[in-house]
């Protein structure tokens, strides 16, 4: 099994089938490791659980955080995800190629998404060493949490997946 050390990090998330859906995908893609900073219902939820499919032991060893800064401390790289133009002055940058570049030496990296409705703000977002942008297309620039976080994570390990996969078929 594929995996990727790197941290998924939900900040504020709404829907419990939501966080189950985002195990459910990082499975799929080999991470393994999920945060989730003060989520909107009550934690564990069953509906997570359900969501998660064969996901579970990824939803049972969820670490939970009331505080973003505490659950951030351990991570030497955080990369936010936001579809909007920010005025920060914050690296940005909405390349794949560059976005594995950037994780492949670190240990300790985590990646933030915030909540469903509205994103991450612009203090969170002030907590990364860098911003990636999902390159979308037409006027509907955001993306639903689950599908974001399954784009990244196939992404970061679409070579490792890949090569399985041909090995596979050999």
């Amino acid at each position: 099994m594929i995996l990727n050390k790197t941290t998924i990090v939900l900040v504020r998330p709404q829907l419990p089938e939501n966080i189950g859906m985002v195990a459910r995908t990082m499975d799929n893609f080999g991470f393994k490791n999920l945060i989730l900073v003060l989520p909107r219902e009550k934690w564990p939820n069953k509906k997570s659980l359900q969501a998660s499919k064969h996901a579970k032991k990824i939803i049972e060893n969820t670490k939970l955080y009331f505080n973003i800064e505490e659950a951030l401390k351990k991570f030497n790289l955080v990369i936010a995800t936001s579809n909007r133009s920010r005025h920060l002055q914050k690296r940005t940058f909405n390349n794949f190629l560059k976005f594995n570049q950037i994780l492949i030496d670190e240990k300790k990296s985590a990646i933030l998404f915030g909540p469903e409705n509205s994103g991450l703000t612009n203090n969170e977002l002030r907590l990364a060493d860098y911003i990636f942008t999902i390159p979308t297309f037409g006027s509907n620039k955001s993306l639903n949490l689950s599908h974001a976080v399954s784009i990244i994570t196939y992404k970061l390990n679409e070579k490792k997946i890949n090569d399985k996969k041909f090995k596979k078929s050999n």
